[in-house]
């Protein structure tokens, strides 16, 4: 990917179903990142006070700089297991 920090996972997508090319996902990637980075994300005051050590903080609004979202997105699980009510594990992600 050239996205830079990011790995790309496309080629490991096992279906043979491909909604996008993988220049195509990077471009959906950057544009997101603008979006976080320039327009922001409208919250609630909590949640602001939280993120005015990470990120810029405009009124009800917080812009999230491009290296905190990439290493959220780092800090993810790879694997996650989602059980039924009775404890049975339905899907494997």
């Amino acid at each position: 990917m050239a996205i830079k920090g990011l790995e790309s996972h496309y080629h490991d997508n096992w279906t043979a179903y491909h909604a996008l090319t993988e220049a195509q996902c990077e471009v959906v990637i950057e544009k997101a990142f603008e979006i976080l980075e320039d327009i922001g994300i409208k919250s609630n005051p909590h949640v602001c006070d939280h993120f005015k050590t990470i990120g810029t903080v405009e009124g009800d609004i917080v812009k999230l700089p491009r290296e905190v979202v990439i290493e959220a997105i780092k800090s993810t699980p790879s694997h996650l297991d989602i059980y039924n009510r009775k404890g049975e594990k339905v899907i494997d992600l």
